[in-house]
């Protein structure tokens, strides 16, 4: 070769890289790899150029990245490089066939169907000396002179590897990103999880506080009552009309103690499963009159309009239940409706629908705060838990109602509109006597 050859060649190389650099330049990622395949066929004349990298550790298969036709973006394909010219390039070193590379090659089956006469590919490594794929140039035609095109790959199989080896660099955050943000995910899960216990767990020892310091203050008062009372009755000169009225204070306090006590024995055996049905016959009509006339009798000094209804007829209204614990139930109800209607009305009663009885208590009084409808068949919870309420009771009343109701195969629920009212229903299997 002359000198003067030589020195077109390097001018000429020199002018390739240049316009390949300025093409190239803007591009970065798979966009790089793309224009790079694209401006290299343009500016080599190549029919083919690809970038392909092994498609997974311990196999043979090459699978590319880019590809190009001259300027056209052609679709991935996946080849075995065992049998073709690539086999002594992928972890090698470059290597040109510059004339009848598919004769040379025959198993190759892709230089046939491409019809292609000459071949330079050069292997794609990292910084780290890892060997990651190949750059190729494909001919149709034979070439007269490939060192400068094979110093061109070289050259710039370096930033091909770099980009590739980026690429893989952003999967492997993007990936480890992802797994960062399930991890996170499922430690606020968590992390909520154990606030909300957290919650749970404060609100249940304030509940706890507030119920001893009621229940404290509902036992202590009956019995000031009863121990205060009881040292009056010591004066023997005491007039009878005293003495008589301070009995009466007495046994009412008294059945205060003990319905207290009652209470706190019903929820633990509702809360322990160990409350056992008793079913029997019982006139329901006759039931509820005898709660409307025991009632009735303390409202005297309540502005309450108090009535009751009745679904059945005299001689249908027998029934098999457990008694005690349908009339607990709606004892219960029916004082709660009155201990919180200052005026108004208090109605219940009962009808027929299907297989069930339904029973309801309505009222005209304070109603229950949104806030609560959550809690207000749970033990111990009450509108107001402090001492100083308003309102007597250790929030034990509606808990009862609700275990006795699902014990007798029942349901209970409620509606309510604060300041305007409460109605509740329950409904018992009913069965005919």
């Amino acid at each position: 070769m002359s000198e003067n050859d030589r020195l077109e060649i390097l001018e000429r190389t020199e002018t390739s890289m240049r316009e390949i650099v300025y093409m190239t330049s803007r591009y970065s990622g798979e966009d790089y790899l793309n224009a790079l395949v694209c401006i290299m066929s343009k500016v080599l004349k190549a029919d083919y150029v690809l970038i392909a990298v092994l498609k997974g550790e311990g196999t043979t298969q090459l699978k590319t990245l880019s590809l190009c036709c001259g300027d056209e973006l052609l679709p991935s394909l996946e080849y075995n490089y065992l049998g073709t010219p690539c086999e002594n390039v992928y972890g090698k070193k470059a290597c040109s066939y510059p004339k009848n590379v598919a004769e040379l090659f025959p198993s190759d089956h892709l230089l046939q169907e491409m019809n292609i006469e000459a071949y330079i590919g050069v292997p794609l490594y990292t910084g780290e000396e890892k060997n990651i794929g190949v750059l190729v140039c494909l001919f149709h035609k034979s070439l007269y002179e490939e060192s400068s095109i094979l110093a061109i790959l070289e050259i710039f199989a370096h930033r091909a590897a770099s980009e590739i080896q980026r690429l893989a660099t952003i999967k492997d955050l993007v990936e480890l990103n992802k797994e960062y943000l399930t991890l996170n995910e499922q430690y606020q899960i968590q992390n909520d999880k154990l606030e909300f216990a957290l919650e749970q767990t404060i609100a249940e020892e304030r509940l706890k506080s507030a119920f001893l310091q009621n229940i404290s203050h509902e036992i202590r008062t009956p019995m000031n009552g009863i121990l205060g009372f009881s040292n009056l009755l010591n004066n023997d000169q005491l007039p009878i009309v005293e003495l008589q009225e301070y009995t009466q204070y007495i046994i009412s306090s008294c059945n205060q103690l003990l319905s207290v006590i009652n209470n706190i024995i019903y929820v633990s055996t509702i809360e322990s499963g160990q409350v056992k049905t008793s079913e029997n016959e019982l006139d329901l009509n006759v039931l509820l009159k005898h709660l409307y006339n025991g009632f009735k009798e303390k409202l005297t000094k309540k502005d309450i309009e108090f009535t009751y209804h009745l679904a059945l007829s005299n001689k249908d209204s027998c029934i098999v239940t457990d008694g005690m614990k349908l009339k607990q139930i709606l004892w219960n109800l029916i004082m709660n409706a009155i201990k919180f209607t200052p005026k108004g009305f208090v109605r219940f009663g009962y009808e027929i629908k299907e297989n069930k009885i339904e029973f309801y208590i309505q009222d005209s009084g304070i109603g229950i705060p949104e806030d609560m409808w959550g809690n207000i068949f749970k033990p111990f919870h009450q509108v107001d838990s402090s001492t100083q309420r308003e309102f007597e009771g250790i929030g034990l009343g509606l808990s009862i109602c609700a275990g006795y109701v699902k014990n007798l195969g029942g349901e209970i629920w409620f509606k309510s509109e604060l300041n305007k009212g409460t109605s509740l229903f329950f409904t018992i299997p009913y069965k005919k006597a």
